[in-house]
């Protein structure tokens, strides 16, 4: 009765193939992530070149926001550099002062 039971079992993988398959297919994932992991980080430009790239490109307009803040009072600056290196500074103080300006 014994040997019946046994032989209706089915076996799916036999010797621990299971545990193998699945090792390969996450050694696969690992490798599949570790060399695109390196496409990505040899693939960056060296700092050399970002800083050329950056010297070489022309801005049309900046702007800086500046905050200072001092035990009185925050003091608000806008600075725009635009064309033909026209620069407009703005001032302002909170609470409102006598030092609010506008230089252009």
């Amino acid at each position: 009765m014994e040997k019946n039971k046994i032989k209706d079992k089915k076996i799916i993988f036999s010797n621990n193939q299971g545990g193998k398959i699945a090792a390969l297919i996450l050694g696969i994932i690992i490798l599949i992530v570790v060399v695109w992991g390196a496409i990505i980080a040899f693939n960056k430009p060296s700092v050399k070149d970002a800083l050329t790239t950056a010297a070489n490109t022309q801005i049309a307009t900046a702007r800086v926001n500046v905050k200072t803040t001092n035990a009185k009072s925050k003091m608000y600056s806008n600075y725009v550099v635009g064309p033909d290196n026209a620069i407009h500074i703005t001032m302002k103080s909170i609470p409102k002062s006598d030092t609010n300006s506008e230089l252009g």
